[in-house]
């Protein structure tokens, strides 16, 4: 049997809403984007919304927004994508790593108090997996001063989210729902919102749909002025109507993704060379993954492979990769727990369409392999 690592949720309405932006006059950001912000705000309960091309783009606006600038420091987790930390360094500032908790594989907030500085503008806490990082913690060792930003690429549907400051989002295919590329920032201040608008098209303050388009609620041709300087990361027509009805169904997907996940826990977690990383608050169950001892690691990734099954490695430490240990001198042994999970992890195949079938054939494949290695 194959399993693919991820399938996406895409039906045939969905491809019928990004006919409609085919068939209109106008393709990129516009009617179908507001609607899609309108409806991310209401299913978050956040007061406003701004569609972007991706969460990196997410990432970095916010970080701007929050006036990350040259000489300052955010604290963040070494146990996530790239984009987290990148986003730090695209407003010429410093990351600053604390390390994961070794049982969640989430931020470990307990070190935040040691990790801040005269230089730390802002937090950048990632809910890995979709599990909440320790956001009580997290309230009461950050100063009123600095901002928190969350990376919320994989807690969209996560209660307690988006609560602490701007919030990012990611619709990239192997996420809840997904527009190919695209991401969000979630505000619950209005000034933010309207920066934030600027900045993500290129520094203009109005785009073409408010300059051109007979449907906007712009009646009258006003000429655009560029008051800052920008990036060209807006959301277009095509992505919002591609991902809206997907939001819309977003609690049905993720109910039958929890039944998945949650069977997994059940078969996996009684096999004794393998570790679960804990569950101890809300979590959207995006993604299901284990820790093996990282001697058979790369061994268990190829069996599965071979015997079919995709799988992934959710994540090699950023403080690992060439470019950050060329950069800022990292090496093995600076953030133990980020490296030995990173080591040992395996993502395994856990979506909405994944059948019983070919669950069954996940869970008695991993027995079969654990068994043999």
């Amino acid at each position: 049997m194959k399993v693919d690592f991820y399938r996406h949720n895409v039906n045939k309405e969905d491809i019928e809403e990004v006919n409609k932006v085919l068939n209109s006059w106008f393709l990129t950001t516009g009617k179908w984007t507001e609607d899609f912000e309108t409806t991310l705000a209401e299913y978050l309960r956040i007061p406003y919304v701004l569609g972007v091309g991706s969460c990196t783009h997410a990432l970095h606006i916010a970080l701007l927004i929050a006036g990350v600038k040259e000489g300052d420091e955010v604290i963040t987790s070494p146990l996530t994508f790239i984009s987290t930390s990148n986003s730090i360094l695209y407003c010429n500032a410093t990351p600053s790593f604390i390390d994961c908790d070794k049982y969640t594989g989430c931020i470990d907030i307990g070190a935040l108090k040691g990790a801040i500085t005269e230089k730390t503008k802002a937090i950048l806490p990632v809910h890995l997996y979709g599990q909440l990082c320790n956001i009580e913690k997290l309230i009461k060792y950050t100063p009123e001063t600095i901002q928190i930003v969350e990376d919320c690429a994989h807690a969209l549907e996560t209660p307690g989210r988006g609560q602490l400051g701007m919030s990012c989002y990611s619709f990239y295919p192997i996420k809840a729902i997904t527009s190919g590329e695209g991401g969000a920032i979630a505000f619950w201040n209005k000034a933010e919102k309207e920066k934030a608008e600027i900045l993500r098209l290129n520094g203009m303050d109005k785009d073409a749909w408010k300059r051109y388009s007979p449907e906007s609620t712009n009646k009258k041709y006003k000429h655009w002025d560029m008051p800052e300087l920008g990036f060209k990361y807006n959301m277009t027509n095509i992505q919002a109507a591609l991902v809206i009805g997907q939001l819309r169904r977003v609690e049905e997907l993720r109910a039958r993704r929890e039944k998945i996940f949650d069977t997994y826990y059940e078969e996996l977690k009684k096999i004794e060379e393998l570790t679960l990383p804990r569950i101890e608050r809300a979590h959207s169950k995006l993604m299901f993954t284990f820790w093996v001892n990282p001697v058979i690691r790369d061994k268990v990734l190829v069996e599965l492979q071979e015997a079919g099954i995709g799988v992934g490695v959710h994540y090699n430490p950023v403080h690992l990769t060439t470019y950050y240990r060329r950069r800022f001198r990292y090496k093995p042994g600076d953030f133990p727990n980020a490296e030995r999970i990173g080591a040992s992890t395996i993502s395994i195949p856990c979506y909405s369409s994944l059948s019983k079938e070919e669950q069954d054939y996940v869970i008695k494949t991993i027995k079969e392999v654990m068994r043999k290695v």
